[in-house]
C-alpha cells in the first residue's frame, strides 16, 4: 500500500487502538480477523515500513477495511516519519522501547534517582522523582546514567515538567547491550 506523504498517513492512523493501526483500501475483500502483513511505502519519504496487523473492521462493498498493528510492531518508526514530515523537524533515529527501571543520574555534581520511561539505541526518556523535577535542565548538560542493564553518557536534549530526553553519546557496545536488553529480552544481566 502506498501513500502520498506523511500527512496521509496521519489521516490514516488509526489511534484508538491500543498499538495503533491503519485505515487501507481494500481491493481484495478482506475479512475481520484475518491476519495481514503490510508494506506501507510513503512516497514523499521513499520510506517503506513493514508491520502486521490483523483485520479489526472490514466493510465489504465499501472499499476500506481498519487494521490493528501486532504487539510489538514498528508503527512507532513510521509515526515519527509521518510527523517529522509534516511538522518539518527531524524524524526519530531509532525505535524507542517502553520499559521501567530505576536509574541514577549524575551531572555537575548532582546526583538524582530517576525511571528510564523508554529507550532507544540512540537515547531514553527519564522521568526524575517530584524532588528532582527542578534538577538537570535541558541545554548542553551532560549525564552520565548507571543502571542495572547499561551505563551510558549523554546530553539532556529537552525536559517537560519531571521528564528529560538524553541523547547517547556514542560507547562501544552501548547500542547492542539496549538491544540485547530490550528485544531479547536479557533481564538477568
Amino acid at each position: 500500500m502506498s501513500f502520498g506523504s506523511g500527512q496521509e498517513v496521519l489521516n490514516a492512523y488509526w489511534g484508538f487502538l491500543g498499538d495503533g493501526g491503519l485505515v487501507i483500501a481494500d481491493d481484495v475483500g478482506l475479512e475481520q480477523g484475518e491476519s495481514v502483513r503490510l508494506q506501507v511505502r510513503v512516497a514523499s519519504l521513499e520510506s517503506e515500513f513493514a508491520l502486521a496487523g490483523r483485520v479489526v473492521r472490514a466493510r465489504p462493498g465499501r472499499g476500506g477495511a481498519v487494521v490493528a498493528f501486532d504487539p510489538g510492531q514498528p508503527q512507532d518508526m513510521l509515526l515519527s516519519a509521518a510527523i517529522a514530515e509534516a511538522d518539518d523537524v527531524p524524524a526519530r533515529e531509532s525505535r524507542r522501547y517502553d520499559v521501567d527501571e530505576l536509574v541514577e543520574l549524575r551531572a555537575n555534581g548532582q546526583s538524582a534517582e530517576a525511571r528510564v520511561v523508554n529507550v532507544s539505541e540512540s537515547g531514553c526518556c527519564l522521568r526524575l522523582d517530584a524532588a528532582g523535577r527542578d534538577a538537570l535542565p535541558a541545554g548542553e548538560l551532560e549525564v552520565r546514567i548507571e543502571g542495572p542493564h547499561f551505563t551510558a553518557r549523554g546530553t539532556i536534549v529537552w525536559s517537560n515538567s519531571s521528564e528529560r530526553g538524553v541523547h547517547f553519546h556514542e560507547a562501544p557496545g552501548l547500542r547492542g547491550r539496549i538491544h540485547d536488553w530490550v528485544v531479547g529480552g536479557d533481564d538477568k544481566k
